[in-house]
Formats: structure tokens, C-alpha cells, sequence
């Protein structure tokens, strides 16, 4: 087959499964957290320990994805395992007696996460696209936005009208009926072409002497990275990034219903920032295309600061649903820029290693915040705290990242001057 047509087969694909399993697990599980927590008597800081250990989980996974896929070479076996994983978590979690059942469930949960959320897609992406690498990417991405707006209201539907193990159930039958299907439309790798050059080539690498391109271009290993100041930024940058995305997010569903909000209207504001969200993964996609990483970064996180600044007045549907609007774009944060940030800062020569290496930070940020977000509840009875804090770090998280683009940009320069002599 053609590489072009199967390369946007391949995107297709990819989105039905994040539309599917990041819908169902990730984006409407939130859900689950006041029905769950009110059966069963679980504080929120234990029930949201389940999350911490789903990022416990996906960090390890993180570090070890650039090594598993130089041995076995195949995006489509990273996504059976996390397929697998996904439908496990749902059916644990409905047959679960006790807080430490939950646990487990969040081992299979951080495998569905991580396996099916950026890492594999990034791969994949690079290797069959030169030109709309971060549209493509975007394009899958935005299947998790589709899910959650179809999901959010019929897991709510569900919880309402089945109780919420019936509907864990659910979600398990449905994530193994439709996904693994999708399997049989990817192709892992395209025709080899090796007279193609990206075409986001940067010019003044391009004007270079051919000889010396592939040499700059191909950027560092780990070992070489963890040796510059930029690696030193941008991790807590990233940490600190998904610290404050993943806590508002976890926690906005039971903030909403602890400010008086119906179940209704809370599952609808989901329903919003996931549709809103479908739009901002195409969009920064296609901005990061044309703009380049700095601004789409920086317009995304300033969505997310106002989002958080709405939040703390969102006892209206009005306000919450505006909280809403900003925060589908500031939630794209952790989709699109992430790939396009590490290969900025440190190229392709050992790219996925580095981003499962980055992904390992975004974990890290992503266990501690729901717990910090549980923690500050039963201390002070709401999220008013949590949030101030969310605004205070993110803006220290923005800054660091920045930090970094700029350390990598003089080092860049200084490469390039080399590469010229």
C-alpha cells in the first residue's frame, strides 16, 4: 500500500484506540471518585492513591519503553499490552472488595496510560511523517478528547443508572470489542526513502555541506543529555508541569460537586473540556507545524493558569464551563508539545529512550498530585488551597521550561558554528 494512505490509515487507527481507552479510563474515571469514595467509605487521599499508583507504574514503564521498543521494534506490541492492560483495570476495579483491590487496578491502569497515551504515538509519527509530524500526532491525540466528550456523559449515565461496578464492566467490554480490531490496520514501519530529508529541516542546518547534516541533526543519547544544563531545566519544569495539570484535572469533577454543582452539569463541564480539548490537540498540532514549540507551549499554559484562576470561583454553571473552555487548551499541554519539547531540546539520535526518560518526570508530577490534591481536601475540606498552589507552581514549571528551550538554543548555536568550519 501507498506510505501516504497508510499513514493516515495509521493515525485513524490510533485514534479510535485513544478515543477508546484514554476516554473510558483516563478522562471519564475521574468520575468515579465520589460514587466509589461514598459506597465503599474511602477518604479521597486513599481513593486517589490509586492514581499515584497508576503514575508509580507508568514511570517504570517510561524508562524501560525506548529499550523494549529498540528489542522488539513494534509500535503495535506496545498497544496490545496497554489494550490488554486497559480492559483489565476496568474489570478489577468492578469486582473490587477493598482499597488495596483498587491498588492493583491501578498497576494495569498506569500500563493502559502509558502504553496507549503519548509514547507510541510520538514513534510511530516519526517514523512515517516528515511533513505534518506534530498534525498527525495532534490529529491522534484528539481521540482522547472524543472519548471523553462521548464518555463522560454515558459513564455518568451508566454510574446513575447501573452503579458504578456495572459500568466499570462496561468500559472493559467495550475498550476489548472495538481496539484490538484497530491492530490490524497499522503498519509499524513505511518503504524505506533514503533520499528524503524533514522537511523541518532547520535552514541554517540545511545551507550546511550534506556531509555534515545527519551529524547534526542527530542530536544526543541520554547519557550525553543528562550532561547539559537544559536536561536539568526541563525536568522539574516537566515535573512540576503535570504536578499541577493532573491534580486540578483528577480533582475537578469532585471540586465541581463539593461547590454545589449537580452530577449532571459536572459530567456536561467534562464533556466541554474533552470537546474543547479535540480542538486543541488539531490545533496546536498544526500550530507547532507552522510556529514552531515556544508559542504553542506558552499559549497553552496560559490557557491553563486562567482555567485554574475560573475554578476558584466556579460555583456557577456559567464559570464552570468557562473554567472549562480555557482549560480543554491548557490540558492539551500534555499532549502535542511534549514529543515536539524533548526533540527540540535534544533531536532524534536516541529520541524515544529521552521521552520515555521525560515521560518518567511527567509520571513522577502525575503520582504526586492527586495525593497533594487528597491530602489539602481532608485538611482544609476543599480545593480552594490546591488550586493557589496549582497556579504558583505551574508558572514556576513554565519558566523552567523556558529556561531550558533558550540553554538548548545556545548550545544549538554553538554546534552549528562547529559544523561549519
Amino acid at each position: 500500500m501507498n506510505n501516504r494512505i497508510q499513514s493516515w490509515l495509521n493515525v485513524a487507527a490510533c485514534g479510535v484506540i485513544t478515543m477508546m481507552a484514554l476516554g473510558l479510563v483516563s478522562h471519564a474515571g475521574t468520575l468515579y471518585i465520589d460514587p466509589v469514595t461514598r459506597d465503599m467509605g474511602f477518604s479521597r487521599a486513599e481513593f486517589n492513591l490509586v492514581f499515584t499508583v497508576s503514575s508509580i507504574t507508568g514511570m517504570g514503564i517510561s524508562l524501560s519503553m525506548g529499550r523494549v521498543y529498540r528489542m522488539v521494534k513494534r509500535v503495535r506490541g506496545l498497544l496490545f499490552i496497554g489494550i490488554i492492560s486497559a480492559c483489565l483495570c476496568q474489570f478489577i476495579f468492578s469486582k473490587a472488595t477493598n482499597i488495596t483491590v483498587f491498588y492493583l487496578g491501578g498497576i494495569f491502569m498506569g500500563g493502559a496510560i502509558f502504553y496507549l497515551g503519548s509514547t507510541p504515538y510520538a514513534i510511530l509519527t516519526a517514523d512515517w511523517f516528515h511533513h505534518k509530524r506534530a498534525t498527525a500526532y495532534g490529529i491522534i491525540l484528539a481521540g482522547s478528547g472524543i472519548g471523553g466528550v462521548v464518555f463522560s456523559p454515558l459513564t455518568n449515565y451508566w454510574i446513575l443508572q447501573y452503579g458504578w461496578r456495572t459500568a466499570y464492566l462496561i468500559a472493559s467490554g467495550l475498550l476489548l470489542l472495538i481496539c484490538l480490531p484497530m491492530l490490524l490496520i497499522i503498519r509499524d514501519k513505511p518503504a524505506p526513502d533514503p533520499g528524503d530529508v524533514p522537511a523541518d529541516t532547520p535552514a541554517s542546518i540545511s545551507r550546511m555541506n550534506p556531509a555534515v547534516i545527519p551529524k547534526v541533526l542527530e542530536g544526543y543519547t541520554l547519557k550525553e543529555a543528562v550532561k547539559t544544563k537544559a536536561f536539568w531545566l526541563a525536568a522539574p519544569g516537566f515535573f512540576l508541569m503535570a504536578l499541577t495539570i493532573f491534580s486540578v484535572y483528577i480533582n475537578m469533577a469532585a471540586h465541581l460537586v463539593n461547590l454545589q454543582l449537580i452530577p449532571q452539569v459536572v459530567a456536561w463541564v467534562l464533556s466541554v473540556i474533552f470537546m474543547v480539548n479535540t480542538v486543541a490537540k488539531l490545533l496546536l498540532g498544526v500550530m507547532t507545524d507552522r510556529i514552531g514549540i515556544r508559542p504553542v507551549f506558552l499559549f497553552s499554559n496560559i490557557c491553563y493558569l486562567v482555567a485554574t484562576a475560573l475554578l476558584l470561583r466556579a460555583g456557577t454553571p456559567l464559570i464552570a464551563f468557562a473554567a472549562a473552555i480555557f482549560f480543554g487548551f491548557g490540558f492539551a499541554t500534555m499532549s502535542v508539545p511534549i514529543p515536539e519539547l524533548v526533540r527540540h531540546l535534544f533531536g532524534m539520535k536516541d529520541f524515544s529512550t529521552l521521552l520515555g526518560v521525560f515521560m518518567m518526570f511527567l509520571g513522577m508530577g502525575g503520582a504526586v498530585g492527586p495525593v497533594i490534591g487528597g491530602l489539602l481536601f481532608d485538611r482544609f475540606g476543599s480545593y480552594h488551597t490546591l488550586l493557589v498552589l496549582a497556579l504558583v507552581l505551574n508558572t514556576l514549571s513554565v519558566l523552567l521550561v523556558l529556561a531550558s528551550l533558550k540553554q538548548s538554543q545556545k548550545t544549538a548555536a554553538g554546534e552549528s558554528a562547529a559544523a561549519r568550519v
